[in-house]
């Protein structure tokens, strides 16, 4: 997940999951930290899906959690995957 910030407004590109390596047992997934954007949540402008891999769409039900409409901006099939979570 990359935020970038423009005159008070923020845009969010990508919002995945990472999986854990061998070092990291019981690990299932490792989930960005939403923290640094929960109390910002109202100058989330859009969040831009780059494609349809689950570290650039895996987190996104998380994120939707905090606000349900939030814009999302991708391809028709990346946004028919992400549509799936």
């Amino acid at each position: 997940m990359t935020v970038f910030e423009h005159l008070g407004r923020l845009l969010i590109v990508d919002c995945g999951v990472l999986f854990p390596t061998h070092d990291e047992p019981g690990v299932d997934l490792i989930l960005p930290d939403l923290r640094h954007v929960e109390g910002r949540l109202d100058d989330v402008e859009a969040l831009v899906v780059t494609h349809a891999h689950e570290d650039h769409i895996g987190a996104i039900p998380h994120l939707l959690k905090l606000r349900a409409d939030i814009p999302i901006v991708g391809s028709k099939f990346t946004l028919a995957l992400v549509a799936e979570k």
